[in-house]
């Protein structure tokens, strides 16, 4: 896990802006404690520089950047089928001078050009630079970030966006759709920043620039898109289960390797549990494990501690109240360095600061809920699909039929109002309930929603888990990790997010995933290792609490240009009820890095 910042001008390179490149590394040090190095062309105009956490052969010969001829490489990330790589270069001729996965990529790279991406397993953002060109790439899943910027004298790269913004004096730049956006999803949308001429590489991406700016850009690999089913739904069989449960341990076999101590960020839910299972019973490796305690969130120390006991698991506690950092408007735009309302970042932050004294490599349970359908939204929505199925003269009466007459769980309030929107509204509001018709009064969220919600398949909640997906999950779950860990310089690897795994389970009908229960299949997986009693636990995670955030804020409303503020006042007044907390981090957000 490592660092990246540089940049490519279109003219000779100055000694002010070798100085520059130097300090856009000591920006990100945090990211690279262990080892750190550039690669200078004056006459070229490019500086690549490169901050190393050493994960994997921490020796010199894995030092980068790496030089060979007329390439030059800084690569951040984990190739976790890097042995199966080398063996296949090595039949193919290449000679190798280290026992890493950098030199792995870099030799796939010139062996096999880009089409060496569709051979990686792993998580990885790079820079290379080869005849007059930088080549920018991301992972599959967007698990290592890049940004690239761009003015008048060329385009710089960064694994971060601070770097970029604080080195270039980039200012603000928030559309009132932009506004409405971060509002609705709490994250800017994938490729912007919220500052001018400062982009995110999409996951799945590759990108070719030159010091005028890009030359080529494509999306080498897309979601897999699951075929529609019908008819009844019939439950996957032990064999399909089966199947699974392989495709899973291959994906841990590969990334618990390392030549530092690995361990686990352990809640007692379903997904990190059975990544601890799946480590101790089929791998016969015993992770340490870590547990955070909210005393005022959602605690879940106990169940955590029992799971750990029954798998034989060294477990340590962490009681949150002892954390120095305070979450505050500033302190998460320090940490993420753009707009994003994820809380959790702060107590990865805590959880790997405190690991680092046990182990420099974490694995968590990430992606387990996009993949197996584990948030609440997912069975609201198809529990609710033959209501929105209907007309829209019939749907609509039905919703205020039920808004008005029963008396309701909150299911029923999902789907009352639901069936008063058209569908591509469907997204913002469940994403935000019970609050989220809240947004129908600023009418770019409308317009927003219509442009990101695709309609791809005959289920509703389909379609949510693939904006998730492709959005939610790079933009704001993904971020939250990364930033927290590395700010720590802890490595943080994710088993769930794995091609093979995601590319089986569109081979089955969807339905069979969704309708008995969230996760019902990692569950079933997991009453192998587990006692029921240690499986079905609420789902629970890693959540720092709003309520801490929002108590320690100024009991005045924000202001902000372009959102009515009796809307503002509506939102500040509820704060603390949930749903409305969402909006009210948000909000605080929004008003000091619009005034800045």
């Amino acid at each position: 896990m490592c660092g990246i910042f540089g940049f490519m001008l279109k003219e000779p390179l100055l000694p002010e802006d070798i100085q520059l490149g130097k300090e856009g590394m000591s920006l990100i040090h945090h990211r690279g404690p262990d080892d750190s190095g550039f690669w200078v062309s004056e006459q070229a105009g490019v500086f690549i520089g490169h901050t190393r956490l050493s994960i994997i052969d921490p020796t010199e010969t894995s030092h980068q950047p790496v030089v060979r001829d007329n390439q030059v490489l800084a690569y951040n990330g984990e190739l976790y089928n890097f042995k199966s790589l080398r063996l296949e270069l090595e039949n193919a001729g290449a000679v190798f001078e280290s026992q890493g996965d950098t030199e792995v990529l870099f030799q796939a790279w010139r062996t096999w050009g880009a089409a060496c991406l569709d051979k990686f397993d792993g998580m990885y953002a790079f820079a290379l630079y080869q005849d007059g060109m930088m080549h920018l790439v991301t992972d599959l899943f967007g698990e290592k970030p890049l940004y690239w910027a761009k003015n008048h004298r060329g385009i710089y790269f960064c694994s971060e966006p601070g770097p970029l913004v604080s080195l270039m004096g980039t200012r603000r730049n928030m559309s009132r759709t932009d506004i409405a956006g971060f509002l609705g999803l709490g994250f800017v949308s994938l490729e912007h920043t919220g500052y001018e001429g400062v982009f995110k590489v999409p996951p799945a991406t590759y990108i070719q620039l030159k010091a005028s700016g890009i030359v080529s850009k494509k999306r080498y690999w897309e979601l897999p898109v699951p075929q529609d089913h019908h008819g009844k739904v019939q439950p996957l069989t032990d064999r399909d289960c089966d199947r699974i449960e392989q495709k899973l341990v291959e994906s841990l076999e590969g990334r618990v390797y390392a030549d530092v101590p690995v361990g686990l960020f352990l809640s007692s839910g379903t997904d990190s549990s059975l990544i601890a299972a799946l480590a101790a019973k089929q791998l016969n490796i015993k992770l340490n494990a870590l547990t955070v305690s909210f005393a005022d969130g959602r605690d879940e120390s106990q169940s955590a501690g029992l799971i750990a006991q029954h798998l034989g698991l060294n477990h340590t506690l962490v009681d949150s109240q002892q954390d120095a950092h305070q979450a505050t408007p500033e302190y998460l735009f320090n940490l993420y360095g753009e707009l994003n309302d994820n809380l959790t970042a702060v107590s990865v932050r805590q959880m790997s600061e405190l690991a680092r004294a046990h182990f420099k490599v974490a694995l968590c349970g990430t992606g387990g809920d996009e993949l197996f359908f584990g948030y609440g939204r997912y069975q609201a929505t198809y529990q609710s699909q033959h209501f929105l199925d209907l007309p829209s003269q019939f749907r609509r009466p039905v919703g205020a039929f039920l808004a008005k007459c029963l008396v309701r769980p909150n299911s029923w309030r999902m789907i009352s109002q639901l069936c008063a929107l058209d569908s591509e509204e469907h997204m913002m509001l469940v994403r935000n309930f019970p609050a989220g018709t809240w947004l129908n009064r600023l009418p770019e969220a409308k317009t927003l929603a219509k442009e990101l919600f695709v309609k791809r398949q005959s289920c509703s909640a389909l379609d949510l888990r693939y904006f998730d997906l492709m959005y939610t999950l790079p933009s704001s779950y993904i971020p939250a990790i990364e930033r927290g860990s590395m700010r720590a310089s802890m490595e943080v690897r994710t088993p769930f997010l794995n091609r093979g795994l995601l590319e089986l389970l569109a081979e089955f009908d969807q339905r069979a995933l969704l309708a008995f229960g969230p996760k019902s299949i990692l569950k079933r997986l997991l009453r192998r290792y587990l006692p029921q009693h240690l499986v079905d636990q609420p789902k629970k995670g890693f959540v720092f609490p709003a309520q801490r955030y929002l108590q320690d804020l100024s009991d005045a409303a924000p202001q902000l240009e372009g959102v009515p503020a009796n809307s503002i006042d509506r939102v500040w007044r509820r704060r603390f009820e949930p749903g409305w907390q969402k909006f009210a981090v948000r909000l605080s957000l929004l008003q000091p890095f619009m005034q800045n």
